[in-house]
């Protein structure tokens, strides 16, 4: 019974957590650091592809993306 309300306050802070970094952009926020790097790095692997015949989009495109911000904290 602790180990639920503890791990619901958890889930709640992390909540919070999240939606005060999205909502109050700066230069101290992890989150817009993480988007403006992701979106440096995706520039410059379309303009630099590592393989001659590199697609601008892998077929796996969306599972990165999906692992980029699930793995955010």
């Amino acid at each position: 019974m602790v180990a639920d309300k503890a791990r619901c306050h958890v889930a709640t802070g992390f909540i919070s957590y999240l939606v005060n970094e999205i909502l109050y952009p700066g230069w101290h926020n992890y989150f817009y650091w993480l988007v403006g790097l992701s979106l440096a790095v995706r520039a410059l692997e379309i303009l630099f592809p590592w393989r001659k015949d590199q697609p601008a989009f892998l077929k796996n495109f969306r599972v990165d993306l999906f692992f980029n911000f699930s793995c955010f904290r």
